[in-house]
């Protein structure tokens, strides 16, 4: 079968620049997070050895859970400009090694990633997602794995059913359930307030789904039915908001997103001008040096 890997873009670029100290190109610009993610996304591609590659980007302005929830994601903290100034830097490098981007105006990157993989996921493609945000376990199935970076740059765990429900105690798609109770404070979900993340669980793991929770709702403690009962429209609306939309309008084409000879020494050049010597040499192989010689890996 063949093998992609979907990159979610904004975590991954995050989670480098908190995890990189500052870190200056030959000019003076600012470029731990193109370090770091190309890192990440170097270690990857070496791990897997995969077929295919994509990266996936949210974009600036509202989305349709925005409309559903004015206070979604309000209360997280804005990166400073020289985050934001590097992002145009890993878009470049990212089309000179043609990897494919997927942005779309008023859906999130985990709306992208999801559509995409659950449609290849109907043919006979492996997905592996590589993230840092656990908000994607909910797409995990018995052929859509996730690469959770978690320690360093280039090392992680993978996630599977299987991994999911050891941690958990639920399999995937009950992740929605529980963030529908216990809510997500990182994107302002509320939950149902009074609900933590063990009752959440406990729940979960008894019931399965939310409907069924509230349908059993008479077998639980007082305490937990007056919760339940009060939060009920909270849930519901976390719910929502928790649930990737795996039916984004996006445009992929297969073809595109295979890895190619690429023009190897342009990216070298652009590498050794942000002063990145040591991921030349982690650069995967090209036969091609200029625009002209086409040929697959």
């Amino acid at each position: 079968m063949p093998l992609i890997l979907i990159f979610d873009g904004n975590s991954i670029m995050h989670r480098a620049y908190h995890a990189i100290p500052p870190l200056t190109s030959p000019t003076g610009e600012l470029v731990n997070s193109v370090y770091g993610f190309f890192s990440i996304w170097l270690a990857a591609v070496k791990r897997f050895q995969p077929d295919s590659t994509a990266v996936a980007f949210d974009t600036k302005g509202p989305t349709f859970r925005d409309k559903l929830f004015q206070e979604y994601k309000a209360k997280r903290v804005k990166p400073p400009d020289n985050f934001y100034q590097q992002i145009p830097i890993i878009k470049q490098l990212l089309k000179d090694i043609e990897v494919p981007m997927l942005e779309k105006n008023g859906f999130e990157a985990d709306d992208l990633i999801g559509t995409l993989a659950k449609k290849l996921a109907q043919g006979d493609w492996q997905i592996i997602i590589v993230t840092g945000d656990q908000d994607v376990f909910q797409l995990i199935d018995s052929k859509i794995r996730v690469f959770y970076p978690s320690k360093g740059l280039g090392n992680g765990d993978i996630f599977g059913e299987q991994e999911v429900f050891n941690k958990f105690g639920f399999m995937p798609e009950r992740m929605v359930d529980f963030k529908a109770l216990a809510g997500d404070p990182s994107d302002n979900i509320p939950g149902v307030a009074g609900i933590g993340k063990k009752t959440a669980q406990t729940l979960v793991c008894r019931y399965a789904k939310l409907d069924t929770i509230y349908q059993n709702i008479a077998n639980l403690s007082s305490r937990t039915q007056t919760l339940l009962s009060a939060g009920k429209s909270q849930a519901e609306l976390s719910r929502q908001l928790a649930q990737i939309d795996t039916n984004a309008p996006i445009v992929f084409s297969q073809e595109d997103s295979r890895l190619k000879n690429f023009n190897q020494e342009k990216v070298e050049q652009e590498f050794i001008k942000l002063g990145f010597k040591s991921l030349v040499s982690r650069l995967p192989k090209s036969e091609r040096k200029n625009f002209e010689q086409q040929a697959l890996l």
